[in-house]
């Protein structure tokens, strides 16, 4: 029998998304509900499914449910998701309020899919996380990975619809962010090295993000990660420059070899590394600029992007009810 599916955040950047990927991975369901708040509720969206009139969650019966893809903020999730779950349906939740805890899977199906254990509650990863541990997952698996020093780059619509606008406004406006711009500073011509709040330690809630996520999903709790999280104006698409190392002596050959498949492309030539303004709208990672370090015996570089509203958001989420439907 084909799921009920709900999508909570319909109106969103990430919600809009989750219906293209539907329709490309040819996911079959048996219902669609697109859910918001009650400001959206009423309106009607055009979609790769046909016409679809918005529900307020707050009357929504999320008993008729199978899968719930939550993607409308972490405050929304936090009130509602447990009670989807309650009502008995398998909530995937897009957002960070229950990555970090324990009883929480957090899950790439192909990675760690025996993580999930029944629970009603399932975390997305954070899309630069996701992105980064599928390249690293069968270089860890070939190599051992104890080392990751990551430095991200990251697309303004991971900060959702607001961070779009935040660009635009910033591209009219190059002096000011804008009254709707969700960045400490003017975004356009600029960099930003600040994504999410700064913590006591003088990381940000990213940064930490991507130290414990990676850990968690690889299952190697004692893994030095760290990270520096940077928002760039691109406006879709994040990338990653992360220094390796590995317990094992690397293979160049090898490496390369070990990253094809399972959904990673690999530029096999210096010259034919991979760009975000190239890649939107693919379910692939894109894995460039591979090389070793020449002062660290088992150092390597990699060069890691992808469509965060796909692979690192939408695409991951669905293909985690795909992954539970076989």
């Amino acid at each position: 029998m084909k799921p009920v599916i709900a999508i909570v955040g319909a109106t969103g950047a990430v919600g809009s998304e989750f219906l293209l990927v539907l329709k490309k991975m040819g996911f079959e369901f048996e219902q669609l509900h697109l859910i918001a708040s009650k400001r959206s509720a009423g309106k009607v969206l055009k979609t790769v499914f046909g016409d679809y009139e918005v529900v307020d969650i707050e009357q929504f019966d999320f008993s008729q449910v199978k899968y719930a893809f939550f993607s409308a903020g972490g405050n929304v999730s936090r009130e509602w998701a447990p009670k989807a779950a309650a009502q008995g349906a398998i909530v995937i939740d897009n957002t960070s309020a229950f990555r970090m805890q324990d009883t929480v899977p957090l899950i790439i199906p192909e990675i760690n899919r025996s993580a999930y254990t029944g629970q009603k509650l399932i975390s997305n990863p954070n899309c630069s996380t996701i992105q980064l541990v599928r390249a690293l997952a069968p270089i860890h698996e070939r190599f051992g990975v104890r080392k990751v020093i990551a430095s991200t780059y990251q697309a303004v619509s991971g900060a959702g619809n607001e961070g779009v606008n935040g660009l635009h406004a910033s591209l009219v406006d190059s002096e000011g962010a804008g009254d709707s711009s969700p960045f400490s500073r003017p975004i356009a011509h600029n960099v930003i090295p600040q994504i999410d709040r700064f913590m006591d330690n003088g990381f940000t809630f990213e940064e930490e993000k991507v130290r414990f996520e990676t850990r968690k999903i690889l299952n190697e709790p004692d893994m030095f990660v760290t990270c520096t999280a940077v928002r760039v104006p691109v406006f879709r698409g994040h990338s990653v420059a992360a220094y390796i190392e590995t317990d094992k002596a690397l293979d160049m050959g090898a490496v390369k070899a070990a990253l094809v498949g399972q959904g990673i492309k690999v530029a096999q030539n210096p010259e034919d590394f991979p760009t975000p303004r190239t890649i939107a709208n693919k379910e692939d990672v894109y894995v460039g600029r591979i090389r070793r370090e020449p002062d660290a015996r088992n150092g390597l570089w990699l060069w890691v992007v992808a469509d965060n509203l796909w692979v690192g958001a939408a695409w991951n989420a669905v293909r985690i009810a795909r992954e539970l439907e076989r």
